[in-house]
């Protein structure tokens, strides 16, 4: 018996470990072919990951060390525990534009105690099973979030094409600053950024060129094709470095911006800030929380979607376990935050990266840490030579095709009201800030579901009965809740008084408890004023709901149900018919015609049988 409960106790520990450390679930049937795989992969999103590293750190006026130092630990740590292959861990658009909108006068302290603070809230409502939440965030909502987001990004990139600084806090003033500004432009910097862009977008549509012929040569060409289009951010940044180099050893003088100073190697390994000092300012810890406000639930929910949205993506009809990304998450936040790291999620583009060079467990983070890591301990004195205008147009290329055009023309033609809710995200978003734009666009969304349950989709058909007696059908929805009654009563009131009225539960799942007190309420009242409303097609769990509220209300009274035909005649008119077994559901919604002939043909019927 105790070897038995061992044995028992052993399995579950085992699925428990499996179910949160992924990586031993993807060692079983792992060879050369997926390491080969995934060490190519590694290594290609190592080539994006780190140019955008430092221009994510330059969309929050920090030093490049502060992306760079996201670059290594989240990836290594989520190939343990993360459940989808294609998340590549690091820095995000998302997270340095919601970081922006509060610590855009503060200093990278505040940074890293977010990126602690977000990994305990995520640990914590992994705990609490609240990965559910992200469920709420509609295609629409998050559409018009992505496009928003990429349009922020976008315009506030142009000051480094344009070559001037300023700090901006919102999308409008970051259009007035620009426009300010405008005459202040350096032409060289505006040279720099488009020359990048145009080479970073050639390289981008070089790599979707389709080479159909199977020859060596091909062969070769397309996957020449392939690698300059995947590593384009690295070799546009690496050429910058180089011809930045040149001018300073040949002229002595570098005629655009640079980032200037950066910090050499590995970060030092240390907790989170508790205290900062910003200028003359000293901030406390509960200072500090204050400052960061909404933006910690808000990169821990945007950082639990975006994971989402990848997994389902690329693994279409797939349960993605939402709770256990959120621990994953949180664990890969927490450890970067002892290295001073921004906070980090999952990207688009680099899953992008991943499932172009055929990933095939998420272990090819490791290889991408690996990777961060000598880049951190060796090249880093090379960092302080790259223009601010390629970083910026590293960020432009990316984001400009996020922006989700495509998509209005089908919600234009399937629902109108779906476009709106896209649009007046894209709207929030741009005219109050991410965090608060999309909070007010999941309220929206909200509002409208209220609308539906409130007015569920309801159909109302004169009808008659077999007998040829007169009565109302009205065919309710899958579900009938308390916001829906008061539209329910209004239905039911503007019918001709005296008619009978069938109530359809055909389609009827679910019921609340309000709903249930409301309709026995309505039907004893009608009943009384002598209009019989008559449930039919209820099923046996609907049935055991009303009876029970029908015995608390009058233990003698229970609701009229009935499933047939003859219960029709029966219950309304008091009518009887031969045809007692035939369901409700042969009944037919008939012009006058084909019901004069039905009726004349049952009392052909009866006449024969009598």
């Amino acid at each position: 018996m105790a070897d038995a409960d061992s044995i028992k106790n052993g399995t579950s520990w085992n699925h428990k470990l499996l179910q949160y450390i992924s990586v031993l679930k993807w060692l079983k049937n792992y060879g050369k072919f997926e390491l080969f795989c995934d060490l190519i992969s590694g290594i290609s999103i190592a080539f994006t990951m780190i140019p955008q590293s430092i221009a994510y750190a330059a969309i929050i006026d920090l030093t490049p060390e502060y992306g760079l130092n996201s670059t290594f630990i989240g990836c290594i740590l989520y190939s343990l525990f993360g459940s989808t292959k294609e998340v590549s861990i690091g820095p995000d658009s998302v997270i340095s534009i919601v970081l922006m909108e509060y610590v855009y006068d503060l200093n990278g302290d505040f940074v890293i105690l977010s990126t602690f603070l977000v990994a305990c809230t995520e640990i914590l409502m992994s705990f609490l099973q609240l990965g559910f939440i992200v469920d709420y965030i509609s295609l629409p909502v998050r559409s018009g979030y992505i496009s928003a987001l990429a349009i922020i990004i976008a315009c506030s990139q142009l000051k480094g094409i344009m070559g001037v600084q300023f700090k901006s806090k919102r999308f409008t003033s970051t259009i007035y600053n620009l426009i300010s500004c405008a005459s202040n432009t350096k032409l060289n910097d505006v040279l720099v950024g488009i020359f990048c862009i145009m080479f970073l977008l050639f390289f981008k549509f070089l790599g979707l060129i389709k080479i159909e012929k199977k020859s060596k040569i091909f062969i070769t060409i397309k996957k020449l094709f392939w690698f300059l289009s995947t590593a384009r951010n690295a070799i546009v940044v690496i050429s910058a470095i180089c011809f930045t180099s040149f001018l300073k050893n040949s002229y002595n003088k570098i005629p655009y911006h640079i980032i200037g100073k950066v910090k050499h190697g590995l970060p030092p390994v240390q907790f989170a800030p508790t205290y900062a000092r910003v200028g003359n300012q000293y901030y406390s810890f509960i200072d500090m929380v204050k400052e960061l406000n909404l933006s910690i639930i808000t990169i821990s929910v945007l950082s639990l979607f975006t994971n989402i949205f990848i997994a389902k993506a690329y693994h279409h009809g797939e349960v993605v376990e939402s709770n256990k990304e959120l621990f994953a998450l949180g664990f890969c936040n927490l450890f970067s935050s002892f290295v001073g790291s921004m906070p980090v999620s999952g990207a688009i583009t680099r899953s992008a990266i991943g499932s172009a060079s055929n990933i095939q467990s998420p272990i090819a983070g490791i290889f991408t840490g690996i990777g961060s890591v000598l880049v951190l301990s060796i090249f880093t004195p090379y960092f302080n030579l790259i223009p601010r205008a390629t970083l910026s147009a590293v960020l432009i290329s990316c984001v400009v095709f996020l922006i989700d055009w495509p998509i209005m023309v089908p919600m234009w033609k399937s629902d109108r009201k779906d476009l709106m809710v896209m649009i007046l995200t894209m709207i929030f978003c741009l005219s109050f800030g991410l965090a608060n734009g999309l909070f007010l666009s999941v309220a929206v969304s909200m509002i409208r579901l209220f609308y539906l349950w409130s007015y569920p989709e309801t159909e109302v058909t004169a009808c008659l009965t077999v007998s040829g007696q007169k009565y109302v059908e009205i065919v309710l929805d899958k579900g009938l809740y308390f916001p829906a009654m008061k539209n329910l009563q209004t239905i039911i009131s503007k019918q001709r008084k005296n008619m009978p009225i069938i109530v359809n539960c055909k389609n009827l799942s679910g019921l609340d408890f309000t709903a249930l007190e409301e309709v026995y309420s309505l039907v004893t009242n009608f009943n009384e004023k002598g209009q019989k409303i008559v449930l039919i097609n209820v099923n046996t769990k609907l049935k055991r709901k009303w009876n029970a509220v029908n015995t608390f209300n009058q233990p003698n009274s229970l609701l009229p149900f009935c499933s047939a035909n003859c219960d029709i005649d029966k219950i309304l008119f008091g009518n009887l018919s031969s045809h007692e077994t035939k369901d409700i559901t042969e009944l037919k919604k008939c012009d006058s015609k084909e019901m004069i002939a039905l009726i004349s043909e049952t009392k052909n019927i009866e006449e024969k049988e009598l």
